[in-house]
């Protein structure tokens, strides 16, 4: 049997191409006919890089952190808008600013109208950014809101606080010489309205009226063995009230004449009608027009100097006007005496506006002392110790105390002259002012010549006018 004949090799190689080039066609057509996304890769390198399989990468098991989102700023609206703040002024701000070169905000353009007196961290806000590139819109100048100047604050308007100060006001009398039974019967058959009635007037158009109280308001009966002791009974405080008398001074040698019975009837009495009073351990502050005045009361032999300095000190912090009345001096004279020039000037020196003097029960001596008055002896006023006293002259110390931002900015003071009773036989218990022509000038002449102990002493010829064109 005869062997077949195998094909060579030049045979088989060309068969082996014939079937390259039909599996070739064959993919192409195949490819054609596949959806776009299951394409083939590209060719790398070479035939045997054209028909790669693709298998799906391995899971990541590690979860990925989410990040939010990245806004970049858009390139024509990279402006920064600082809204401007106003800090609270201090002295800084009426200073020339301080700049250093090199500050974002040193470089202001001259005349632009405004310092640099941006916060901080304001200014911080702009160090991030970056100059515009190519032909991105260069950033703007920032610009602010006018500066808004606040208006100076406007003085307040002046304000005048008007004093009235009078003497010794003993309402009643001693027990033991009639003169309590003597003040008593007036009262009863002329009332209350009568005792300051030719003063009321002038009473009634200041701000305050002040008169020392020289005796107990009080219904006690065990008194102090002294030649006289004062009081009268708590119903003639109405008196003061329909006087138009608002402050008292309690620091005098009769006050206490019926010991501390006397002095708390006395004290709750002016409490129940609304007067204010001073002494005895008390201090006093009336609301006058918005402003405070100060009220202080001591009398010479039982105060302590440095007590009554401290004391008005602290009045002179709290108040716009501090008064001090002052119980001291001799009997009958009306010139002051060392002591009371001494106590005179350590009040004025601790802040006193005005000192009033009383005890000495005739006028005297009137002081300017650095600028503030000191009346050293008001003498008696409506004084129920003395049926028919032989001095019956008084008078009325007034003092307008003008005030701008609780500073006292002017002064002006009259002297009425009076006498004690309405009558110039007896005492009446009426206190009457007296004109300038009819008796009037020789009062007046009482206190020049008393105060001619000192060198600085009031405008007596404005003193003299203001009398005169009241006549």
């Amino acid at each position: 049997m005869a062997k077949k004949k195998r094909p060579g090799f030049g045979a088989k190689l060309l068969l082996f191409l014939l079937q390259l080039v039909l599996a070739v066609v064959v993919l192409f057509f195949v490819a054609r006919a596949l959806p776009g996304d299951l394409s083939f890769r590209s060719l790398r390198s070479g035939l045997s890089n054209s028909l790669l399989i693709t298998t799906p990468e391995p899971e990541n098991t590690v979860e990925e952190p989410t990040l939010a989102p990245t806004f970049l700023p858009d390139p024509t609206n990279a402006v920064v808008v600082l809204e401007p703040t106003v800090p609270a002024f201090s002295d800084d701000d009426f200073a020339p600013d301080e700049t250093d070169e090199g500050d974002a905000f040193a470089a202001d353009e001259p005349g632009d109208g405004f310092d640099d007196d941006l916060p901080e961290e304001q200014g911080n806000a702009l160090t991030g950014l970056s100059d515009p590139v190519g032909d991105e819109p260069a950033v703007p100048d920032i610009t602010f809101a006018p500066v808004v100047t606040p208006a100076p604050i406007a003085a307040s308007e002046p304000v005048e606080i008007t004093i009235s100060a009078a003497g010794d006001c003993t309402l009643g009398g001693d027990e033991t010489n009639g003169g309590f039974a003597r003040f008593k019967k007036y009262y009863d058959s002329q009332g209350e309205e009568y005792f300051l009635a030719n003063v009321r007037e002038i009473f009634e158009a200041d701000d305050l009226t002040i008169v020392n109280l020289e005796g107990a308001l009080t219904k006690a009966t065990t008194r102090k063995d002294k030649t006289f002791a004062f009081r009268g009974n708590p119903a003639y405080v109405r008196i003061l009230t329909s006087g138009s008398v608002e402050l008292v001074s309690l620091d005098n040698n009769h006050s206490q004449d019926y010991y501390s019975q006397g002095t708390a009837d006395t004290k709750k009495t002016l409490n129940y009608v609304g007067i204010g009073y001073a002494g005895l351990g008390e201090k006093h502050i009336a609301e006058v027009k918005g402003l405070k005045v100060g009220f202080l009361s001591y009398r010479v032999w039982d105060m302590s100097v440095d007590g009554m300095t401290a004391d008005v000190k602290e009045m002179r912090e709290e108040c716009d006007l501090v008064v001090v009345s002052m119980h001291w001096g001799e009997e009958k004279q009306g010139k002051a005496n060392a002591t009371q020039i001494k106590l005179g000037h350590a009040a004025v020196d601790a802040g006193a506006d005005l000192v009033l003097g009383t005890h000495p029960h005739v006028v005297g001596s009137i002081e300017i002392y650095n600028g503030k008055y000191i009346v050293y002896s008001l003498g008696n006023f409506c004084f129920g110790g003395n049926s028919n006293p032989a001095d019956k002259d008084t008078f009325i110390f007034q003092q307008t105390f003008t005030l701008t931002d609780g500073e006292i900015t002017g002064t002006d003071v009259s002297i009425i002259p009076c006498r004690v009773s309405s009558s110039t036989t007896t005492n009446d218990y009426q206190p009457t002012p007296v004109p300038y022509d009819e008796g009037g000038k020789a009062i007046l002449k009482k206190i020049v010549d008393c105060s001619k102990q000192f060198d600085s002493v009031p405008d007596w010829e404005a003193i003299v006018a203001k009398l005169t064109e009241a006549n």
